[in-house]
């Protein structure tokens, strides 16, 4: 049988917003992870991280029934041109549990990070 490029059923706007629920209880569960082990998490055992200020330029709403998240534009700062801008959900939890959600204008941090198997150490020439 030939492949027509016909997707069927397969409502993507309703898949992404799973992924996106999915992502967000991995991190919420991992938060509460470490917030359990508190100080007995290893220094060595941290991930390499770098965190860069930004910006919340806009909130974008979602087409109607779309199924798409709301999401927040932020500009980084430090960030090369053509990368300065991301858009992410705007769908986040506060230290209490609650869901918030990003303005426009908050400032916010931006922050990478690495498991120390992937992330070279710096030559002290380049420190």
């Amino acid at each position: 049988m030939a492949h027509t490029g016909d997707r069927g059923d397969i409502d993507f706007g309703q898949a992404s917003a799973a992924l996106v629920s999915t992502a967000l209880i991995w991190a919420n569960k991992n938060i509460l992870r470490y917030k359990k082990r508190g100080s007995a998490v290893s220094k060595k055992n941290e991930k390499a991280s770098a965190t860069l200020p930004g910006k919340v330029e806009k909130v974008i709403q979602p087409h109607p029934h779309s199924g798409e998240p709301e999401k927040a534009q932020i500009s980084v700062e430090g960030a090369d041109h053509l990368y300065r801008e991301i858009r992410v959900p705007n769908r986040l939890v506060d230290g209490d549990g609650r869901k918030v959600k990003l303005k426009p204008g908050a400032e916010v941090d931006v922050t990478i990070e690495a498991d120390p198997a992937v992330a070279g150490v710096v030559p002290a020439s380049e420190r």
